[in-house]
């Protein structure tokens, strides 16, 4: 059975404003690690495979229990770097009118089950295609802000698991801002 593909923002995501300094959300590694072993990610950001890497490998501070296996390499960062694909959503440079959903179509297509998560809307041309394909619920939004983000996200993601991923059963943890789009 195929597994299901997790889309994943950097910033607004990974990376928030708090203490007025741009820096690493709590529970970043936690989340990757948990997702790691159940979606086929993809980091869907201008940021380049490069700069996605090093994000990769920052998430895994703070999740280094073994000193000894973590000089031998073996961090969540080298997993993660082998198991997180880069869509890029900007052919030749050039965005489409359906900006990152194009990363998403380009790796993977729309039939399977997939998921965005985003802390902004998609574009209006994203939006009107999605809508029309039924398949809007699939871009979660994330607030900006908040330090238990991610574990939410974890374990709404869980949840859509346990429920075969219907998500007619299983609402996000930040409904007022998933609403929004949903209109």
């Amino acid at each position: 059975m195929k597994r299901p593909r997790l889309f994943l923002d950097v910033d607004g995501v990974f990376l928030a404003i708090y203490g007025g300094v741009f820096q690493l959300r709590p529970y970043a590694g936690t989340f990757l690690q948990w997702a790691n072993e159940h979606f086929d990610m993809f980091w869907l950001t201008c940021h380049g495979p490069r700069s996605t890497n090093e994000i990769a490998f920052l998430c895994s501070f703070g999740q280094i229990t073994d000193p000894e296996s973590y000089l031998a390499g073996d961090t969540i960062s080298r997993v993660a770097r082998r198991a997180i694909g880069y869509a890029d959503w900007e052919p030749d440079g050039k965005r489409t009118r359906l900006d990152k959903l194009q990363g998403v179509i380009d790796n993977g297509g729309l039939d399977g089950e997939w998921f965005v998560l985003e802390d902004e809307y998609p574009m209006d041309g994203a939006v009107s295609f999605l809508r029309e394909k039924d398949l809007l619920q699939r871009w979660v939004i994330c607030p900006p802000t908040g330090a238990d983000v991610l574990l939410e996200a974890m374990y709404y993601f869980q949840e859509l698991k346990d429920n075969k991923w219907d998500q007619k059963k299983v609402r996000p943890p930040w409904r007022n801002v998933n609403e929004r789009i949903a209109v």
